[in-house]
Protein backbone atom coordinates (compact mmCIF):
# COMPACT_ATOMS: atom_id res chain seq x y z
CA UNK A 1 0.00 0.00 0.00
CA UNK A 2 1.29 3.22 -1.22
CA UNK A 3 1.87 6.27 1.44
CA UNK A 4 -0.54 8.74 0.09
CA UNK A 5 -3.49 5.47 0.25
CA UNK A 6 -2.85 4.97 3.78
CA UNK A 7 -2.66 8.83 4.88
CA UNK A 8 -6.36 8.95 3.07
CA UNK A 9 -7.90 6.02 4.72
CA UNK A 10 -6.26 7.03 8.25
CA UNK A 11 -7.61 10.42 7.37
CA UNK A 12 -11.00 8.97 6.80
CA UNK A 13 -11.43 5.99 9.30
CA UNK A 14 -13.38 6.95 12.43
CA UNK A 15 -14.27 4.69 15.03
CA UNK A 16 -16.94 7.22 17.19
CA UNK A 17 -18.93 10.19 15.79
CA UNK A 18 -17.39 12.93 16.63
CA UNK A 19 -21.13 15.11 17.26
CA UNK A 20 -21.30 12.69 20.41
CA UNK A 21 -18.23 13.99 22.34
CA UNK A 22 -18.09 13.95 26.08
CA UNK A 23 -17.64 17.29 27.93
CA UNK A 24 -13.87 17.66 29.25
CA UNK A 25 -15.08 19.09 32.32
CA UNK A 26 -17.34 15.86 33.23
CA UNK A 27 -15.85 13.92 36.90
CA UNK A 28 -16.39 11.10 33.98
CA UNK A 29 -14.82 12.08 30.97
CA UNK A 30 -12.69 9.19 29.24
CA UNK A 31 -9.73 10.48 27.42
CA UNK A 32 -9.95 7.57 25.12
CA UNK A 33 -13.72 7.61 24.49
CA UNK A 34 -12.78 7.48 20.29
CA UNK A 35 -11.22 4.06 20.53
CA UNK A 36 -13.19 2.51 23.15
CA UNK A 37 -15.08 0.19 21.48
CA UNK A 38 -12.46 -1.02 20.09
CA UNK A 39 -10.21 -1.56 23.50
CA UNK A 40 -13.56 -3.13 25.42
CA UNK A 41 -14.03 -5.57 22.22
CA UNK A 42 -10.19 -6.57 22.36
CA UNK A 43 -10.27 -7.12 25.86
CA UNK A 44 -14.19 -9.37 25.65
CA UNK A 45 -12.66 -11.35 22.91
CA UNK A 46 -8.99 -11.84 24.96
CA UNK A 47 -11.55 -13.47 27.86
CA UNK A 48 -13.74 -15.32 25.74
CA UNK A 49 -11.06 -17.24 23.33
CA UNK A 50 -8.55 -17.61 25.37
CA UNK A 51 -8.85 -19.82 28.77
CA UNK A 52 -5.05 -18.93 31.16
CA UNK A 53 -3.90 -21.02 33.82
CA UNK A 54 -2.85 -20.25 37.12
CA UNK A 55 0.24 -18.43 37.06
CA UNK A 56 -0.41 -14.85 36.15
CA UNK A 57 1.66 -11.66 35.77
CA UNK A 58 1.02 -8.20 36.08
CA UNK A 59 3.37 -5.70 34.39
CA UNK A 60 2.75 -2.09 32.97
CA UNK A 61 4.52 -2.05 29.31
CA UNK A 62 5.21 1.26 27.51
CA UNK A 63 3.96 2.23 23.69
CA UNK A 64 6.47 4.53 22.28
CA UNK A 65 4.69 8.01 21.72
CA UNK A 66 5.76 10.99 21.24
CA UNK A 67 2.63 12.85 19.94
CA UNK A 68 0.25 15.22 22.23
CA UNK A 69 -1.84 13.54 24.74
CA UNK A 70 -1.89 15.09 28.28
CA UNK A 71 -1.56 11.02 29.64
CA UNK A 72 1.69 10.72 28.13
CA UNK A 73 4.33 9.09 30.94
CA UNK A 74 8.11 9.31 31.21
CA UNK A 75 9.81 6.38 32.54
CA UNK A 76 13.14 6.63 32.91
CA UNK A 77 14.22 2.60 33.40
CA UNK A 78 11.98 1.42 30.52
CA UNK A 79 13.94 1.79 26.86
CA UNK A 80 10.67 3.35 25.71
CA UNK A 81 11.31 6.18 27.92
CA UNK A 82 8.30 8.06 26.34
CA UNK A 83 5.03 6.65 25.72
CA UNK A 84 1.77 5.54 26.97
CA UNK A 85 1.86 3.49 29.47
CA UNK A 86 -0.31 0.20 30.14
CA UNK A 87 -1.43 -2.02 32.49
CA UNK A 88 -1.29 -5.60 31.69
CA UNK A 89 -2.17 -9.25 32.69
CA UNK A 90 -0.53 -12.33 30.83
CA UNK A 91 -0.24 -15.31 31.57
CA UNK A 92 3.29 -16.11 32.64
CA UNK A 93 4.01 -19.25 30.47
CA UNK A 94 2.81 -18.46 26.77
CA UNK A 95 3.06 -14.23 27.33
CA UNK A 96 -1.20 -14.14 26.30
CA UNK A 97 -2.26 -10.90 27.14
CA UNK A 98 -5.71 -11.85 29.26
CA UNK A 99 -6.50 -8.27 29.89
CA UNK A 100 -4.96 -4.55 29.70
CA UNK A 101 -6.05 -1.03 30.84
CA UNK A 102 -4.29 1.74 29.07
CA UNK A 103 -3.04 4.60 32.43
CA UNK A 104 -4.84 7.78 31.58
CA UNK A 105 -4.29 9.54 34.67
CA UNK A 106 -4.35 9.29 38.37
CA UNK A 107 -8.77 10.42 39.16
CA UNK A 108 -9.28 11.33 42.60
CA UNK A 109 -10.51 8.24 43.93
CA UNK A 110 -7.10 6.51 43.32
Amino acid sequence: MSKTRYSKISQYLHLTDSTNAPNKNDPNYDPLYKVRPVIDLLVNNYKTVYLPGKNLSVDEAMIGYKGRVHFQQYMPAKPTKWGIKIWEVCESETGYCVNFNVYTDKKPDE
